[in-house]
This record gives C-alpha cells, structure tokens and sequence, in this order.
C-alpha cells in the first residue's frame, strides 16, 4: 500500500513534465533511499547512528570509480592509474558493486562498533563519519580531495530514482519481518531476555549494519549520478542531520515512519525555500530572506516532537485493510508493500 502513492506521485510528476518539480521528486526518492537504509539499522536496533552518511559517499565515490569512461577519469583524475583508471562499467552493475564493496568495509569496521550500546555506539558512529569524510579530503588521486569531482554522466532519472526507492522500501520491509530483524527488536527491547534465550546481539546488529550500508550506499551512488558532481562536503554534517531528521519526524519504528518522513521534510524544506526566495524578492526593508528556510524548519520539527514525540507514523506500518488482508490470505496479509 505504501508503495502506490508513490507511483501516483512519479506518475503525476512525468505527465506534468515540469523539470524542477522532476528533480525535488528525484532528490525525494534519494532520500527515501538514504531514510529507508538507516531506518533498517536505527530502528530495528535502537542504535542512534550518525555514521550512514559516511556508506553513501563511499558508495557515490566508488561508482564514479567503476562508471566513469577512461578519458573523463584521465582528464578529472589525472593522477588515477591501475584498472580503476582503465573500468568502465555499465550503470547498474557499477552502483551494485559500488554498494558491495561498501558493505564489505562496513562489515570490517562495523563488528567492533557494534560490540559498543547507547551513547557509546552512537557517538562511535559519529566518528566513523569524520574519519571517512577526512580520509575522502585526502584521498585526492581518487576523490580530488576538496575539490568537486565533476564529470559524472546523468544516469539517474525519475523512473530510475523510483525504482531503486521501491527496491529500498521492499527491502526494508523484507528485514523487518526476518528472523534477524524480529531477533534485532527483541534486543532492542529487551536486551538480557534475548540474549538469555540464544539472540546474539552483536551478530544482529552487524547484520543489520552491513544491509543499510548497502542501501545507504546504493543511495549515494544514485544521488551522484543525477547531481553530477561531487564533493566530500555535500555528505557530510548537513546531509546527515538531514536524514537523521527526517526518520524521527516520520518515527524510527518503522519503513513507512522512514518514507512519510523522507517525503514530508522534503516537501516543507522545498515549500520553505520557495517562500523564502519570494520573500526575498520582496525586500522588505531593504533585507532579504536567508537562513528563513533553516529556522522556519527547525520550529517546526521541534513543534511536531511536541505534539507527536513518536514521529508521524508512531511506529506503525501501512498495511492493506484488515478485510482486504483476510480475502487474500495471511501471507499476503502480512505484507506493507
């Protein structure tokens, strides 16, 4: 059921064919992407992490690697030698193993971490985002270091963007519903019961972390290759309180608290920033707007934790009604999607 809207949505955005309401739905079902992978760990863990951001520039930074031809890499990389410098992969087998091998670096540094609970864990997530976003500034020959990497081609489209926000969703769902993610929430909730009766904490959670590394991954590879150009800055603090922002107003608890967040920050920072450049047009009093989308957006996310502490979605799924779930049988009944 969650997943039609959004296809109303994308289907409504191409008929009106008007390209700035293109890219905020494209840029929307990114975040989506990036929501849905840090939901799966966050939420069905209980962990705070501050660190995803740092799997989607190591997945948008690989794809380029594996994506881009030999002779934009010689010209934007020239200091790149080895096969890196030589690949070009078709887009959809670059990102994948662009998410691969990020998944394969968030299971090395990942168990570790996940030995680590409470504040401990999430400010350990926290660091592993500023030693990845430093390791990207001097990683020149293969990132240019502070300098944006540009050149990247345009792969990324509306209905491509659907596609993998769907494929996000129904993954996220898929894991909710496992063992792993039903043993995940026992820890999560009662962490002593469900180690008593066999539930290895540490090896659900580093499950979890490699899953949403590969979705948060996959995500950034998608971003890069519709914004083509990028810098370690753009993921980095803002990118991550971002989305951090947009699970807890949605509601941690769940796929379709992840969504609804992911699409209702988007649309108030989207419909802030209109009024602001108008605003800003108008000049009343000789000043201009800057900075109204930020505070106006921050009022209003602490007014919602206010008046809805448990986010938009309270935890909830969005579910086919219950008579619709008996015709079709308790199988598909159990499905969100």
């Amino acid at each position: 059921m969650l997943i039609v809207p959004l296809l109303v949505l994308a289907t409504a955005i191409d008929l009106y064919d008007d390209l700035m309401l293109e890219r905020i739905v494209i840029n929307m079902f990114v975040s989506v992407i990036l929501v849905v992978g840090l939901q799966l760990f966050t939420g069905n863990s209980g962990v705070v992490s501050f660190g995803h951001i740092s799997f989607m520039a190591i997945g948008a930074y690989a794809s380029v690697l594996l994506i881009m031809s030999p002779d934009k890499k010689a010209y934007t990389l020239p200091y790149l030698t080895g096969p890196l410098s030589e690949i070009a992969l078709p887009f959809i087998p670059g990102i994948l193993l662009a998410a691969l091998f990020t998944a394969v670096l968030a299971a090395l540094v990942g168990f570790p971490l996940m030995r680590l609970s409470g504040s401990a864990a999430t400010m350990a997530t926290f660091a592993l985002l500023i030693i990845t976003h430093v390791i990207l500034i001097n990683a020149e020959t293969y990132t240019r270091g502070t300098r944006t990497m540009y050149g990247l081609d345009n792969y990324t489209t509306l209905w491509v963007s659907v596609f993998w926000g769907i494929i996000a969703i129904i993954g996220g769902f898929l894991f909710k519903e496992s063992r792993v993610g039903l043993m995940l929430r026992a820890s999560r909730e009662q962490g002593e019961a469900a180690a008593a009766i066999g539930v290895n904490i540490v090896r659900v959670r580093w499950v979890a972390f490699i899953v949403s590394a590969f979705i948060c991954a996959l995500g950034g590879a998608v971003w890069a290759h519709f914004i083509c150009s990028i810098s370690p800055y753009t993921m980095y603090m803002h990118t991550t309180f971002l989305t951090v922002a947009m699970l807890i107003v949605g509601g941690t608890g769940s796929v379709s608290g992840a969504v609804v967040g992911a699409v209702a920050i988007t649309g108030l920072f989207e419909g802030l920033r209109a009024m602001e450049i108008w605003i800003s047009t108008l000049r009343i009093a000789g000043q201009t707007a800057a900075g109204f989308t930020e505070v106006f957006l921050g009022a209003a996310m602490v007014l919602l934790m206010v008046l809805r502490p448990y986010g938009l979605m309270i935890g909830r799924e969005v579910r086919l009604p219950a008579r619709w779930r008996r015709k079709l049988g308790p199988a598909t009944g159990k499905s969100a999607g």
